[in-house]
Order: structure tokens, then C-alpha cells, then sequence
């Protein structure tokens, strides 16, 4: 395999130095929480929950990398387990690396069970479960081979590449799970920590080039906290450590929030923050929460020695080597005979 897409090349070639792991990811990690934990299938306040997330990386550079999620999941709270509520949830994604030279699509089923730990309801744990079936393929019609360039150095895909691939796609059956924690300390304070494992029967990875490897599992950890200063203002600090085989992704940051009008059922927040992802980008968040509505923007400043890649002519200086995200969320309530919740006040100490 000689040519195809001349830059192309050169890009891939950088790239292949700089990702070392196999499975994707989001900037955005706390906007797409099927794909981060199973367990929070289901745990949100409201009733049900849909989404979308959509990831465009180095576009500017030449053929982007782009990754897209929907996801959709409610709660039940009549169950004959004895736990305060089950989470029922389906997830998408496709993964497009190159403009179609190799893309990945994942489909799963969400589960997951809540069991309060005292009477108050204020300390909680979840567990969750997510079968899938992924979908990978190259488009070998992008591809151009050495033979496939005629004498007067034009390429004529007339010409047959000589090159044989076992199969354009191949599929396979992953699973992943996930425990969830969270405590609401007093008023002010409540804490978060979470845990997943992806790939957890380690299918088989890449038939098409023959490979015996397997898909190595993908460890997640998602500790972090809420902090309310008073009714509007609050901030929430996070950390997200992944580890994939010899590979490792760090972020570190927070978020703060300011709610506009906190004394009516419907509030408009707005958040800005920042995250670094170690050894790879600086990350800058806004967006905007109104009634059942949030919509979220995220641009990845690349620090890493890929922002070299500028140097070539056919990038430019002033061009951004980056990645930005959108996400977008709506929550809502069902008709149902009794609240979904009961508070009951306390007295916090």
C-alpha cells in the first residue's frame, strides 16, 4: 500500500505514533453517560433522557476524525427486586476515521439497578450492564496502490491493485459494566466516583489484517464532587482516568454553573469550564441548560507534538489542529400514577 490521498499518508503515519489506544472517546465524557458507565443508565432525576454527541477531530489537518453518539434511557421504579429503581437504556455510535477508510459502529442495550443505602435516600449505589454489537469495515475503494499508477503517472483504478483483503467488515459481540456511587453529604456538598470496564471478553480484533490480537479491556475511573456556593452559583470539579493496554488518558477539571432564576420549576443555567487531557490537549467548555433543554460546545487545543503537523505547507500556520464537540440533551417526565420520587426533609449535619 503505497499512496492514497498523498497528505493522508503523512497524517496517518503521525497519528499512528500518537493513539495507542483502540476505543473512542469523548471531551464531553459527562454528556454522553451511556458510553462512560452503564451504570448511570437510568439516574437522573427526571423520567427518561435522549441525547446526542458529535466529535470532529483534525479536520483542518485533511481527512477528519469523526465520532457520533445517541443514546436514550428512562427509569422503572416497580421492579421485584427490592431496589428503588432499574435504568432501561439503548445506545449508537459511529466512528469514521479518514473519511470512511475505516469506520466502527456500536449498538448496546443499557441496564442498571439503584439501591439507596439509608432511609433518606442520600446515599446511593448502581450497577449496570451493556451488551453490544459492533460493526467494523474499510472501504478499500478509497485506497490507491503503486500499480494502480499508469506510466504517464495518473492513477486508473481500472488497473487491478494486486492487493487482497480477507473481508470489507467483520462484527463482533463486546460487553461492558460498571458500578456507580454518589452521596449527598449536606447541602452544599455531594460526591460522585464511578467505575466501567469496556471489552470485557476481549473480542478479537482486526481480522482483516490477519492479526491474532485481541481488543484489550478499557479501564475507566470518574470520581469527582458538586459543590453549591448558594442558590445560583455552583462548581463542579472532576477526573477522568482511562487505561487501554499501554495506553493512558488523563483528564483533570471542572466546571462552574450560575443559575439565572433558581425559584422557579424551570431555571436557566449556564456553564463554562476547562479540562486537561495529559500529554494531548487543553479542553474549554460552554453551554447553556434551559427547562427540559442543554446544549454544550468543547474545543480540544492540541499541546501534544502533533501540532507540529503545521509545518507542512499543505497545513498552514495559522490553521487550528484541534477537535471540537456539540452535545445536546433533553430530559422529561412521564404521566405516571405516583411521583417517581419522595422527598422526605430532613435536618442535614
Amino acid at each position: 500500500m503505497r499512496v492514497f490521498k498523498p497528505f493522508l499518508l503523512f497524517f496517518f503515519l503521525v497519528v499512528a505514533e500518537l493513539v495507542e489506544a483502540q476505543d473512542f472517546h469523548f471531551s464531553q465524557f459527562y454528556n454522553s453517560p451511556l458510553t462512560l458507565n452503564p451504570a448511570l443508565t437510568g439516574n437522573l432525576k427526571q423520567d427518561f433522557r435522549v441525547g446526542i454527541i458529535h466529535r470532529s477531530q483534525w479536520r483542518s489537518v485533511n481527512s477528519p476524525f469523526t465520532t457520533s453518539a445517541m443514546f436514550a434511557d428512562i427509569n422503572i421504579y416497580k421492579n421485584p427486586f427490592k431496589l428503588d429503581m432499574w435504568g432501561v437504556g439503548l445506545t449508537a455510535v459511529n466512528d469514521d476515521i479518514g473519511d470512511g477508510i475505516f469506520t466502527s459502529q456500536h449498538v448496546g442495550l443499557s441496564f442498571s439497578g439503584m439501591k439507596s443505602l439509608d432511609q433518606l435516600k442520600r446515599h446511593k449505589v448502581s450497577i449496570g450492564i451493556q451488551p453490544s454489537y459492533v460493526t467494523r469495515g474499510v472501504n478499500p475503494n478509497i485506497f490507491v496502490f503503486d500499480n494502480q499508477v499508469n506510466s504517464s503517472f495518473q492513477v486508473d483504478r481500472n488497473i487491478a491493485s494486486g492487493e487482497q483483503l480477507n473481508a470489507n467488515k467483520y462484527s463482533f459481540f463486546n460487553f461492558s459494566a460498571g458500578a456507580y456511587w454518589d452521596f449527598l453529604l449536606n447541602q452544599k456538598l455531594s460526591l460522585f466516583a464511578g467505575y466501567s470496564a469496556n471489552n470485557i471478553f476481549k473480542p478479537k480484533e482486526n481480522p482483516l489484517l490477519n492479526t491474532k490480537g485481541f481488543l484489550p479491556v478499557r479501564h475507566t475511573f470518574n470520581p469527582g464532587l458538586v459543590y453549591r456556593f448558594n442558590q445560583r452559583w455552583a462548581i463542579t470539579p472532576s477526573f477522568l482516568l482511562a487505561y487501554q493496554a499501554k495506553a493512558t488518558e488523563m483528564n483533570l477539571g471542572l466546571y462552574g454553573a450560575y443559575t439565572f432564576n433558581p425559584n422557579r420549576s424551570n431555571t436557566t443555567t449556564a456553564f463554562l469550564g476547562t479540562w486537561f487531557r495529559t500529554k494531548d490537549a487543553f479542553i474549554a467548555m460552554t453551554g447553556l441548560k434551559w427547562g427540559h433543554y442543554q446544549v454544550c460546545f468543547s474545543y480540544d487545543f492540541t499541546v501534544s507534538s502533533f501540532k507540529d503537523v503545521q509545518k507542512a505547507p499543505i497545513v498552514g500556520q495559522r490553521t487550528l489542529v484541534g477537535a471540537w464537540e456539540l452535545s445536546f440533551i433533553y430530559v422529561g417526565f412521564l404521566k405516571r400514577a405516583l411521583p417517581s420520587q419522595t422527598t422526605i426533609p430532613c435536618k442535614f449535619f
